[in-house]
C-alpha cells in the first residue's frame, strides 16, 4: 500500500504591493531587509544602467554605490 503525504493548502499571505517601475536594464536580484526597505541589483552587461545596486524610496531607485 503506498501512502501520499497530503501537501498544505495554499493560503494566501497577502496582496501582492508594486513598489517601483522598471524599464530598461534587466534587474537580476531583488531583497527586502528585516526592516522593509527594498534593495534592486543591476549588472552592467551590454545594457546602460544608472546603478548596479540601489534602495528603492518613495518608488524611485537610489543608488547604493555612488555610481
Amino acid at each position: 500500500m503506498i501512502q501520499t503525504q497530503e501537501l498544505p493548502a495554499v493560503k494566501p499571505q497577502g496582496v501582492l504591493e508594486p513598489v517601483a517601475y522598471f524599464d530598461g536594464a534587466m534587474l537580476t536580484g531583488v531583497t527586502v531587509s528585516h526592516e522593509g526597505r527594498i534593495f534592486v541589483n543591476s549588472p552592467r552587461w551590454a545594457d546602460k544602467v544608472f546603478y548596479m545596486e540601489a534602495e528603492i524610496k518613495n518608488g524611485q531607485p537610489v543608488s547604493t554605490t555612488g555610481s
